[in-house]
């Protein structure tokens, strides 16, 4: 109820201030995207949300949709290609599809034909093709960087290690990329920044 009501008061705020909430943090675009399917389809809840709203003097708002900066930048993708300035052809890329992006509410995740046969999400992907970069596969895309958000907060070696074998170090021997892509402030952090460990270590 705690969470679902702060959410709402963020949706209410947007909409008394007449902005439409784009949000970058993939953690928070999980989170207010299972809050706004948990008041759609729970009236209890909405009955007591709307109490709690109340009281602060805001309405209930429910958004009609929930957007990652990710997927408005996938939407005009070919708009921002026409304005690139250097050639990407000869850049790797390998792609970190945020977790929270598409595991939390699946089914609302932008996938495209044209982007692995519609098989993984697209918005990260579907941006770097249509710049021209190379796109380097490898195997492990879809587990998790290692943030987690609980390892993260009490296990940190797990995630530094999880970071590094199961994502960095296989994507530097299967696709051996210029660069790493992701949606999400936590895998950027959480890939970039647990180098260090494995430097450490001499890799």
């Amino acid at each position: 109820l705690a969470q679902a009501a702060v959410a709402a008061r963020n949706f209410a705020e947007a909409y008394q201030e007449g902005y439409y909430p784009l949000i970058h943090c993939g953690t928070s675009f999980g989170h207010y995207k299972e809050v706004r399917h948990a008041l759609v389809t729970h009236a209890d809840l909405r009955r007591q949300v709307r109490e709690i709203l109340a009281r602060m003097g805001k309405p209930l708002v429910i958004p009609e949709e929930i957007v990652h900066y990710s997927e408005w930048l996938f939407a005009v993708r070919h708009e921002i290609a026409k304005k690139k300035k250097y050639d990407v052809s000869k850049v790797v890329v390998c792609v970190h599809p945020a977790c929270h992006y598409h595991k939390l509410i699946p089914e609302d995740a932008i996938y495209d034909q044209e982007v692995y046969g519609g098989q993984r999400t697209a918005v990260i992907t579907g941006v770097a093709q249509a710049l021209g970069a190379q796109i380097g596969e490898y195997s492990t895309w879809y587990d998790c960087c290692g943030f987690g958000f609980r390892h993260i907060l009490v296990q940190r070696d797990f995630t530094r290690s999880f970071a590094n074998t199961r994502k960095i170090e296989v994507m530097k021997a299967e696709a051996d990329p210029d660069v790493v892509l992701t949606n999400d402030t936590g895998c950027v952090t959480t890939l970039d920044k647990s180098q260090w460990a494995a430097r450490a270590h001499g890799k």
